[in-house]
């Protein structure tokens, strides 16, 4: 038993490291096309309606990403059951997050390429968005253990050990 809770220790903290590197990485993606566009200027050649039809698919996009993810991440927490080890637990829900997080980059690369195509510094307000929802959806201990399934002896072990 000891050993499967430091195994679920290890596991929350690549959970809790795979979280930050989303959220440093949409920093960096934004980071990188604000600097693009302003040393090099806007990509020539998309018409004032294919970028306003850019922006709408990015803002559809944006939300059926984060809406699809929630949705999946839930999902994936539902099929587990008291029967299985803490270890299998963290796996799932490690694996969630990761499928839940990669939604949530995925957006924050199309902003900034469209940032980069257009040039309209109003693209940003959906990475900024997105910040703000990976800060909301921090896996913080308290979050872990309500999320999943555990008995009470196992949420006293794991309140415990982190």
């Amino acid at each position: 038993m000891e050993n499967s809770l430091l195994i679920f220790k290890e596991q929350y903290r690549q959970v809790k490291v795979t979280h930050y590197a989303v959220f440093f990485g949409i920093i960096v993606i934004m980071a990188f096309a604000v600097l693009y566009n302003y040393f090099e200027g806007a990509l020539k050649g998309l018409g004032e309606s294919a970028v306003i039809t850019l922006e709408l698919v990015l803002l559809v996009y944006a939300v059926g990403a984060v809406y699809i993810g929630d949705l999946m991440f839930i999902r994936r927490l539902k099929i587990l059951t008291a029967r299985h080890s803490i270890q299998k637990k963290m796996e799932l829900y490690r694996s969630a997050l990761v499928f839940k997080l990669a939604l949530v980059e995925s957006i924050a690369a199309l902003a900034g390429l469209l940032l980069i195509v257009s040039g309209i510094y109003l693209v940003l307000i959906v990475p900024v968005a997105l910040i703000f929802i990976l800060m909301r959806n921090n896996p913080t201990t308290s979050r872990v253990l309500s999320d999943l399934p555990l008995s009470l002896a196992e949420r006293e072990q794991l309140a415990s050990l982190l």
